[in-house]
């Protein structure tokens, strides 16, 4: 699906209206679905990079969280930082 797509110009205000109808709890459920099935659109291969990306970024999230040292948090920003900008770039190159 691409931006000037009238398919994305369905999909953008239905995804908007849904968003604000639904409780707060529920939300990140359809910023999730939505996303997938937006890259899906674009080429279906792009979910499993975005599977691989968030496993990485949820880990490190929890580890920044459990961390008790300034040190400990920046590794593991670095740590999730560096696989999601090599995934970018190979996807981008």
């Amino acid at each position: 699906m691409l931006f000037n797509s009238l398919h994305f110009l369905i999909f953008l205000p239905v995804v908007v209206a849904l968003y604000y109808l639904l409780p707060f709890r529920f939300r990140w459920i359809l910023i999730f679905c939505s996303e997938l099935l937006f890259l899906h659109g674009l080429v279906p291969k792009y979910i499993l990079i975005l599977f691989f990306i968030i496993i990485i970024d949820y880990g490190s999230a929890l580890a920044i969280e459990r961390s008790q040292t300034k040190s400990r948090r920046r590794f593991f920003l670095v740590a999730s930082l560096v696989p999601t900008f090599c995934c970018c770039a190979f996807l981008i190159f």
